[in-house]
């Protein structure tokens, strides 16, 4: 299932449970989607703009919100990264596709096992691994959107 969101649209999937995060520190979560980035033409993106992918919020900050999660397109770096924060901090971005190709098809994989984060593109491991040890806890029953975010509009 493909979904393409015009001007600020978002989808939201709602997460009472925490089953879509990361239940504490240590605890164990696979992630895995598909994604291709496309602009329209007529579309001018600056450094500050950022494109959600994937992230398991709804509401919040992504400053100071924990999230498991973030998967995004960062227009000032040109890069497909991903970002995980806990009640502690943040990781530092992660580059899983350096200048990715528009109109390409991605695998993404983002495996957490006892505090350590590994990342795959299309099934290939991504270098360095993220200590997620130090940073907290990222769990939250916030949900998980793909294409935004309330309060982290892209």
């Amino acid at each position: 299932m493909g979904a393409t969101f015009s001007g600020n649209g978002f989808l939201q999937v709602q997460d009472s449970t925490g089953s879509l995060s990361c239940n504490g520190t240590v605890s164990d979560l696979t992630v895995m989607c598909w994604a291709k980035l496309s602009f329209p033409s007529n579309l001018t993106l600056t450094s500050s703009d950022c494109m959600v992918v994937l992230v398991n919020r709804i509401t919040g900050s992504a400053t100071s919100s924990p999230y498991a999660y973030l998967i995004q397109f960062n227009a000032g770096t040109g890069n497909l990264e991903f970002q995980t924060r806990g009640t502690s901090g943040a990781s530092a971005p992660l580059i899983l596709v350096s200048r990715p190709f528009l109109d390409r098809w991605y695998h993404l994989t983002i495996v957490r096992a006892s505090g350590v984060i590994q990342a795959y593109v299309d099934g290939e491991p991504v270098t360095p691994t993220i200590d997620a040890t130090a940073l907290g806890s990222p769990s939250n029953t916030d949900g998980m959107s793909v294409g935004g975010w309330t309060g982290y509009r892209n």
